[in-house]
């Protein structure tokens, strides 16, 4: 009989040796209303159902990370990465953790981290998005620093620095990049002049899947999935994606209209729908948008400082 423990797949783990930090992007993401959402299927005795549309929305979301999309149109780039992944038997390339309303993931580094960072920002984008089309709209930050996560325990600065990052400053529906993770990333821009063009971030890849806020926070463009299919990028977006979207913003704006809290959370991402209309402006048009009285927020392309 064969007494080996099974092979983990986790990252962070190795047979036989003590429990190490690792330098990672690392992002701590929370269920907006999550608390709200579980009463009120409780009080409809859905609470079943609610927790089958979540365990189907984590579970489609868990697919997306361990697929690759640049959302740069770099299919050449997908397609290689794609398939390591699907042919290897190592290690996988991150660790989720899902407790209550709460999720981590961790992706330790790896020696292409230019490459690195592009692929998990693509993978956290079609997360999202992935949990959003079930209804379940997230907030989250990103951090850049040392972490250890597996079955037993989520330690390091990474995760104090994401969770401050969640809980304190991301606020609205977003994941935004700690002070970490976006100076990592300007240590990798294209026109950093101590980087070989094989370690370099292209400045139009951060503008495509990169916003920024009127606080300066730097958040994932998610909207950008809607230039997918499945993993293939397309020149045009997908329309019913945006129309859904549209769609599920405007039924939560009409279901929170009596708790002014989350409902400015919603009044957030329809302002972002909106601003994301307005980029594509030649493929999206006013029947795409979501009618709102006043527009509070700033979101603008990133600027960088070098340009």
């Amino acid at each position: 009989m064969n007494l080996s423990p099974p092979i983990s797949r986790n990252p962070y783990y190795t047979v036989d040796k003590e429990p190490s930090l690792i330098k990672s992007v690392f992002a701590f993401i929370d269920i907006l209303g999550y608390k709200g959402i579980v009463l009120k299927a409780r009080e409809d005795n859905t609470e079943i159902i609610m927790f089958r549309r979540l365990y189907n929305a984590l579970k489609s979301g868990r697919y997306r990370l361990e697929k690759s999309c640049t959302n740069g149109n770099d299919k050449e780039f997908d397609d290689t990465v794609n398939y390591l992944n699907e042919s290897s038997t190592e290690k996988d390339d991150y660790f989720l953790k899902a407790f209550t309303d709460n999720i981590v993931i961790g992706f330790p580094e790896n020696n292409n981290n230019h490459i690195y960072f592009q692929v998990i920002i693509s993978k956290l984008a079609r997360f999202q998005f992935e949990m959003i089309e079930k209804d379940f709209f997230i907030r989250g930050a990103i951090s850049y620093d040392e972490a250890y996560i597996d079955d037993i325990v989520v330690f390091g600065s990474a995760l104090t620095e994401a969770y401050k990052g969640e809980s304190i400053e991301a606020i609205n529906p977003r994941i935004i990049l700690t002070e970490s993770a976006v100076k990592a990333i300007y240590s990798y821009i294209d026109r950093h002049p101590d980087l070989t063009s094989h370690n370099k971030i292209p400045s139009s890849w951060i503008k495509l899947n990169l916003l920024e806020d009127a606080d300066g926070k730097w958040f994932i463009n998610y909207l950008n999935a809607a230039f997918l299919d499945y993993f293939d990028y397309n020149s045009e977006p997908n329309l019913e994606i945006i129309l859904k979207h549209k769609e599920l913003v405007e039924n939560n704006l009409e279901k929170h209209k009596e708790n002014n809290c989350v409902w400015l959370k919603y009044v957030w991402v329809a302002h972002y729908h909106n601003f994301f209309c307005n980029l594509h402006s030649e493929y999206l048009f006013e029947k795409h948008k979501i009618i709102l009285p006043l527009n509070p927020y700033d979101f603008r392309e990133i600027s960088l400082s070098s340009e």
